[in-house]
């Protein structure tokens, strides 16, 4: 049995989640703490131990890590998120991988947030300034039918 530091180191131990919702409820358990007295790779499972006595909690199915798929720092993979971004982004602190937990956790954070796409919406701009008669009554016409539609008689 081997020991892991985090879950979030899992693929340099060379193996990855079956189930990447695994990683999700292993994050909210353990955060940025030391698992290493706690979390062992027996084969093609993660096992989790709890207490002095080490008892076997839930063992997590592992399948091996590919070449083209690593990710020195785990996180979940979606549709929204470009992976080639994160490793680039990672790529930048590569030095500094592995020393803290807690800083590793903040930086695969900020690597996948600048992998996302923007949210920032700019509003179409708009087709004329004019503001006199005709606008004036394009918003009294569409009032009255606004009241024909909901059941108004004129």
């Amino acid at each position: 049995m081997l020991s892991i530091k985090n879950p979030i180191y899992i693929e340099n131990y060379g193996y990855t989640f079956n189930n990447p919702h695994d990683f999700s409820y292993l994050e909210s358990s353990y955060g940025s703490k030391d698992t290493s007295k706690s979390l062992f790779i027996d084969g093609n499972a993660l096992d989790q131990y709890v207490g002095a006595a080490h008892v076997l909690l839930k063992s997590y199915q592992l399948k091996p890590a590919t070449r083209g798929n690593f990710k020195p720092l785990y996180y979940e993979s979606s549709v929204i998120i470009d992976d080639n971004k994160v490793k680039a982004y990672l790529y930048n602190y590569r030095d500094t991988l592995g020393k803290n937990i807690g800083q590793d956790y903040e930086l695969i954070n900020l690597a996948v947030n600048s992998a996302k796409p923007s949210t920032l919406l700019t509003p179409d701009p708009k087709t004329s300034n004019n503001t006199g008669f005709s606008e004036m009554l394009d918003f009294w016409s569409g009032y009255s039918m606004s009241g024909l539609f909901n059941g108004n008689k004129w």
